[in-house]
């Protein structure tokens, strides 16, 4: 009787067992066996074991071998903790427990097969990893990334705007606001300061929301000058008389000196 050659196997795996040599078979013991009374039953033992085969022929003459098999633990597979990012942003993954990796889903990875792949999803991503050790024994391993949309910043409509004026900015869609460049303005870290119009300006306000995302806005300050045309000529008159002046283009007129 031949049990067959002792050998390695994964904890999980299965292996076919072939006994020869004689004409009815019994193996012992039974557990993790899927027939015990054939010459080769599938075993899935949890730990390393050591099965008997008894073999009769028909003259009912029984002996019997013994077969090893030696099961080998599974790496201890580790994807790392879940977390969650803003859109377009990145995150790098790192898993541990093996000497080989193999990531799933590949398409928003800079590289599947490393321990640490760079990781920038579009949408909430379940990845699962496959770390395998130096004994070809593997274990599976998840992380999810999820994904925050970016807050929709809004820092109001462009305006045309006069020297000197004073206006009250509006910025919404998050919680905490930063005004770039800071110039001519009450505050830069509210959402709604006060300019002072030096000039034409151009403010970007970043929003941030309660998950720590930011986007981003701009308003327009143009400067309209005053349009004013003197439409009464250079003339000269005699001391004590007079010129009718005239001037056009606004609604208030302030002459200097008076």
């Amino acid at each position: 009787v031949d049990a067959g050659t002792d050998t390695l196997i994964c904890l999980n795996d299965t292996l076919q067992l072939n006994a020869s040599g004689a004409n009815n078979f019994s193996w012992s013991p039974s557990t993790y066996l899927t027939d015990p009374t054939i010459s080769n039953p599938y075993a899935s033992p949890a730990q390393t074991t050591t099965y008997i085969v008894t073999g009769t022929d028909l003259a009912g003459c029984i002996n019997t071998d013994t077969v090893t098999i030696n099961v080998l633990p599974l790496p201890f597979a580790s994807a790392g903790s879940d977390t969650a990012i803003c859109t377009g942003d990145s995150v790098l993954l790192q898993a541990g427990g093996g000497n080989n990796y193999l990531w799933q889903p590949t398409g928003s990875l800079s590289d599947s097969v490393i321990s640490n792949p760079v990781a920038k999803p579009t949408v909430t991503t379940i990845y699962s990893v496959k770390v395998t050790d130096d004994s070809g024994c593997y274990d599976y391993d998840s992380v999810t990334i999820a994904t925050y949309p970016l807050p929709i910043a809004n820092a109001g409509e462009d305006q045309l705007v006069c020297l000197g004026d004073t206006i009250k900015l509006q910025a919404t869609g998050g919680v905490q606001f930063l005004w770039v460049p800071a110039t001519s303005l009450s505050s830069a870290t509210v959402d709604n300061p006060v300019a002072t119009i030096s000039g034409s300006i151009t403010y970007t306000v970043y929003v941030t929301d309660e998950n720590q995302c930011t986007g981003s806005d701009k308003i327009q300050l143009e400067l309209i000058p005053p349009l004013v045309t003197m439409v009464s000529s250079d003339t000269v008159i005699c001391p004590g008389g007079a010129a009718l002046l005239s001037a056009s283009g606004g609604n208030q007129y302030a002459w200097f000196p008076s």
